[in-house]
């Protein structure tokens, strides 16, 4: 798998990919900020393209987009930074999460500031807990989506080592 910056050329592979339902439910579940509608989803999608934080995870052989990462900077330059994905259903369960996630959480702790790396899943989604687990990530408390239970996890850089 590559990590690149999403392109232009990526809105077509990002309205579906938020199309899937799979997608929907773990991202979207109360139907508020996905679009239904192809034309205005892809007006949604637009947004990532060339934001700094968004990472396209593109498929080496193919050059098909699997999905994208967000390592993003809180704006209160606390030195935390939010970590998140969202892949193809089709791909789920093949290490691609871990994969970049990993690559991304090393990175984010290495930036000169970062105190805090976090991430949140809903209780509801295992999948994304097991990446957060498996990449060193530890349970940080409980979380809610609009009164669904979730959790957030973190990784904690050496300046921000709880003491």
């Amino acid at each position: 798998m590559e990590l690149r910056p999403l392109v232009e050329e990526d809105l077509d592979a990002l309205v579906e990919l938020d199309g899937f339902e799979a997608v929907r439910a773990a991202v979207d579940p109360f139907a508020e900020q996905i679009p239904d509608d192809p034309l205005a989803r892809r007006e949604y999608e637009r947004r990532f393209v060339g934001r700094a934080g968004f990472i396209g995870a593109v498929d080496r052989a193919s050059g098909r987009l699997l999905g994208w990462f967000q390592v993003e900077d809180a704006t209160d330059a606390s030195g935390e930074i939010e970590l998140g994905y969202r892949l193809r259903p089709d791909v789920w369960g093949q290490g691609y999460a871990t994969e970049g996630a990993t690559a991304l959480l090393e990175d984010a702790l290495r930036r000169p500031g970062a105190r805090r790396v976090y991430a949140h899943a809903l209780l509801s989604n295992p999948g994304s807990i097991r990446v957060m687990e498996r990449i060193g990530m530890t349970y940080a408390g409980p979380w809610a989506y609009k009164g669904l239970p979730g959790a957030e996890y973190e990784a904690l850089s050496e300046s921000g080592a709880r003491r």
